[in-house]
């Protein structure tokens, strides 16, 4: 994650002192394709915490640029995979994974400039589908399990930069925020009992992708 920062301050303050070279500017109907990587916050219920390691975004987006003002419609994919469980205070050997489908309308400010790199920044709001599956054994041999899944209203806070590499091509480096609260789960216990709770899905997201105009 550290890392992913660092590239990223490395090229915005790239554009602060950019030699003023020429913006293209492109304007238009656009397509774009982004990957990176997802740090997912804890999962947390009133039993039980997860703990996820980094894991993966692929993204999709296909949008309209009016000058200093972008609309877009974006999917996305993301998955991360179950790194420690705590349950009932304990300490659990657990395997799994956390994935979420998104679909967003997102919407950016632009500040256009002199120079082939555009900052700009964003909010969206959606859909998503998050899915848990996952199994923990704590205690002598009890085992819980998770495969389950929930839908629910979404949002996304974006901020990032833009740089012109031809009249057409264009890189993209971002961080998102995305957050979809109150999702609703149940895990199986091999006792014969299932446990319903509620988790929240919040993801911070380091992307690069390339955007094509027509």
């Amino acid at each position: 994650m550290r890392k992913w920062m660092v590239v990223m301050a490395m090229v915005l303050m790239t554009a602060l002192v950019g030699n003023g070279s020429q913006a293209w500017a492109a304007e238009g109907f656009y397509a774009g394709i982004q990957v990176g990587a997802v740090e997912l916050e804890d999962t947390e219920t009133d039993s039980s915490k997860g703990e996820m390691k980094t894991g993966y975004v692929l993204s999709g987006s296909a949008g309209y640029d009016f000058g200093y003002v972008r609309l877009e419609g974006e999917i996305a994919y993301r998955e991360n995979d179950l790194d420690k469980t705590n349950i009932s205070n304990t300490n659990a050997d657990s395997n799994g994974d956390v994935n979420a489908f998104a679909f967003m309308v997102n919407g950016y400010f632009d500040w256009e400039n002199r120079t082939a790199f555009t900052p700009y920044i964003g909010a969206g709001l959606g859909y998503a589908r998050v899915e848990i599956d996952g199994k923990a054994t704590y205690g002598s041999n009890t085992t819980v399990e998770w495969d389950d899944h929930d839908s629910g209203l979404a949002y996304q806070l974006m901020a990032g930069l833009a740089w012109d590499l031809s009249d057409t091509i264009v890189l993209d480096i971002s961080y998102r925020y995305l957050d979809c609260d109150d999702i609703e789960i149940a895990g199986t216990s091999n006792w014969g009992f299932t446990a319903e709770d509620e988790i929240d899905y919040e993801s911070h997201n380091f992307m690069i992708g390339l955007k094509w105009f027509f």
